[in-house]
């Protein structure tokens, strides 16, 4: 046998693929910052809805969510800080800029 060269059984080669289609479904985890995102509008419609901080917080740790008070607070009032800082002229602007943005980089794509 050749330096480097393995080889293997065909029932080692078996039960390897049987041991990996065996392997459950591995779990895919989300950074607090991006949940918070992900769910930032139900957030605001439970404010909305009279719900302060803590009752949000409480109910988001219920279901295995943990997001503090002050997290909570800290990022939607720097979230809707930047909102509130553009002017919806300009949020409309830098979206039509990003979206051709966009659309250059496919053609560029496509032309490779």
């Amino acid at each position: 046998m050749k330096r480097g060269e393995t080889k293997f059984t065909e029932e080692a080669i078996i039960a390897a693929k049987n041991a990996l289609k065996k392997l459950p479904q591995k779990v895919s985890y989300i950074k607090r910052d991006m949940a918070l995102l992900e769910m930032e509008e139900e957030i605001k419609e439970a404010l909305e809805k009279g719900y302060d901080l803590k009752e949000i917080s409480a109910t988001l740790a219920e279901q295995g969510v943990n997001m503090p008070v002050f997290f909570l607070k800290t990022n939607l009032s720097k979230r809707k800080k930047k909102q509130s800082r553009k002017r919806p002229e300009r949020q409309e602007a830098e979206t039509q800029t990003e979206l051709l943005t966009i659309n250059e980089n496919k053609q560029i794509e496509e032309n490779m």
